[in-house]
Parts: structure tokens; C-alpha cells; sequence
């Protein structure tokens, strides 16, 4: 079976931190129990032992593998690095994430006027447009040029940005963290990131039509302004 990269990556990076003891003396509390990833590169390390006889039992057998939500957020100096990067249209795309939070799969069908970028109903998640306002932060990296091959550009990115492991839609949720510390209503955040079950859903989502259009405006203006001092 071949690996993902990152896979691979997330291996070794538990393994190297395997006690110095035989097989047969590794017991559960030799790991971290609390993180998933721990215990299924050890599940995995020791399913392998056994099939080459190099161990009689698995101590993880049945521990079970349960991955709760991430809950990953970068830092300034983070957010800095990978800002830095320069390596486009990949890079640019990473930029407009970081500004807006919008998932990287939605700049791939979209267009633009002068007021506003609307993403077609085909690229977002919810099957339903999407309108933001265009901001002059985002403008100035737009239009997109059409990119494929994240992964291998994401392996690409970490071997010239040295981060803790994270995941593109980290940035997403980087994005709403940083946006309540600047005092954005939660309501605006939601209606930036497109989360249909937010604070205004259901009934009120129905009758409230407003498109908050100058509230969102301003929090990405407001954001920009921070990531602008962060990177500078």
C-alpha cells in the first residue's frame, strides 16, 4: 500500500517518539491516548510487527480510533510564514483563503464584478451561491490563474514552510477565530464562511433577507488590515 505523504509524515513523526523499550514492554501509557493519530500509527506499527514476527500480541488491538473535530488554529507568526511563501498561483490561492476563509475548492468557479465575487452554486459545499464582497485585499489577487495538484503542492509548501502539521482548511477556521478577537459579530463571520445552520437559520433565515453585504465588507476590511500588520 502506498502512502500519502503527509500519512507517511504523521507516522514518523509518533514513531520517533517511541520509548526506548522492547516490543514486548510497550503498553498504552508509553503514547499519547488522547490523540487518534497516536494510537492508529501504533495500531498500524504493531499490526506490522506481527505479520513479520516481530511481536506476539498488539497492545492497541482494541482501542478504538475515535478522530474528533479538528481543532487546529495557526498563529500570527504562522500565518506570516505561509504568507511569505511565494510559489503562485498556489500561493495566491492560500492568500485569498487567509483573507476571506472560504474553501480553496470555490475559486475555481466563480466570477467578478466591480462590487462583488460571486461563487456558482456547482462549487460550494451547500449547492448554493455564494456572494461576497470585493474587497481591494482580495482584488489585487485576482483574477486566479486555473490551478490543479494541491496535495502535491501542499507537500511542496511544507518542505519550504517548517509548521506544525495542519491542513489547508485550518485556515478556515483561523479565519473565524481571529475574525471574534477583532470583534466581528458572530453573525457576519457565519454569513462570510456560507454556514447556512448558524446563528441565523431555520425560521429566521427565511424571513431575515438581508445580505449583509456592508457588514461583511467591513469585517474583510477589518481583517485585512490585521493580516496586513501580521505579515508586514
Amino acid at each position: 500500500m502506498r502512502l500519502q505523504p503527509n500519512t507517511l509524515r504523521e507516522y514518523h513523526r509518533h514513531l520517533d517518539k517511541a520509548p526506548d523499550k522492547r516490543l514486548d514492554r510497550v503498553v498504552r501509557a508509553d503514547i499519547d491516548m488522547s490523540d487518534p493519530q497516536a494510537i492508529k500509527t501504533w495500531k498500524m506499527f504493531f499490526n506490522w510487527c506481527l505479520r513479520n514476527d516481530l511481536a506476539e500480541k498488539n497492545p492497541f488491538q482494541y482501542v478504538p480510533v475515535v478522530s474528533g473535530q479538528r481543532t487546529r488554529v495557526l498563529s500570527d507568526d504562522e500565518l506570516k510564514q505561509i504568507w511569505a511563501y511565494a510559489y503562485p498561483p498556489f500561493s495566491d490561492y492560500l492568500k485569498l483563503q487567509i483573507l476571506t476563509g472560504q474553501r480553496i475548492g470555490q475559486w475555481q468557479d466563480y466570477t467578478l464584478d466591480d462590487e462583488k465575487i460571486t461563487f456558482h452554486s456547482a462549487a460550494m459545499k451547500g449547492k448554493r451561491e455564494h456572494v461576497l464582497p470585493l474587497t481591494d485585499a482580495v482584488a489585487a489577487l485576482l483574477p486566479l490563474a486555473p490551478f490543479n495538484g494541491w496535495s502535491n503542492a501542499k507537500v511542496r509548501l511544507d518542505k519550504h514552510v517548517h509548521l506544525e502539521p495542519w491542513v489547508i482548511h485550518d485556515l478556515r477556521r483561523t479565519f473565524s477565530t481571529n475574525c471574534a478577537a477583532l470583534g466581528v459579530p458572530l453573525h457576519v463571520t457565519e454569513r462570510i464562511l456560507d454556514h447556512r445552520s448558524g446563528t441565523i437559520s431555520g425560521v429566521a433565515a427565511i424571513y431575515n433577507r438581508h445580505t449583509y453585504m456592508p457588514e461583511m465588507r467591513e469585517a474583510l476590511d477589518r481583517y485585512a488590515m490585521h493580516v496586513e500588520s501580521v505579515v508586514a
